[in-house]
């Protein structure tokens, strides 16, 4: 055999004899630590702290958003306030990709088919429903109505409000501060 081939069996055999009394010690060392009092906490926390790994949020405006989305998917109670998001016309047109999307008009446009609200106190964007404009006026007389730019913020400030004031003193601070219309 030739000399380099040999040098190089040599090399392998001490590197790999070398990594297998690496490995034994690391074997008896977890064997003894398994044992260990401290070490079995640790583990145990380490375990906990991965449960707890997609539910601890560090910032406390994180924490309060998702106070709020807890709140309202289990909220079922419907004041008869709603967030006015805009008056549309039908699109009646598709694309392939996208499918159809309606056009936002001015909120006196005559061509609007529908006006789009939501609950004050449910979600913004599943619980939004359509008024055919025909039915526009009525409902905005049976109901209080807030026209506001950022329905997400005026929620958020809304639920704040609750938690500082009581809800009634929050519905004022709302009417006070952005108008209603409406019952």
């Amino acid at each position: 055999m030739d000399k380099e081939i040999l040098e190089n069996i040599k090399k392998y055999y001490i590197k790999r004899k070398k990594m297998q009394e690496e490995y034994n010690e690391i074997i008896s060392l977890v064997n003894e630590l398994k044992d260990n009092e401290y070490v079995k906490k640790y583990i145990e926390l380490q375990n906990k702290i991965k449960d707890y790994k997609y539910f601890v949020i560090k910032d406390d405006e994180q924490i309060f958003r998702t106070a709020i989305n807890e709140y309202i998917r289990k909220n079922n109670i419907i004041n008869n306030i709603y967030i006015y998001l805009g008056t549309y016309s039908f699109n009646y047109e598709s694309d392939i990709y996208h499918g159809s999307n309606d056009y936002k008009l001015k909120r006196n446009d005559r061509r609007a088919d529908y006006n789009l609200y939501t609950p004050l106190e449910k979600d913004i964007y599943i619980d939004q429903f359509q008024v055919p404009i025909k039915d526009v006026r009525s409902f905005e007389k049976e109901n209080k109505i807030i026209y506001h730019i950022k329905p997400l913020l005026l929620q958020e400030e809304y639920i704040k409000d609750i938690f500082e004031y009581g809800e009634e003193m929050a519905l004022k601070r709302i009417v006070n501060k952005y108008g209603i219309s409406g019952k």
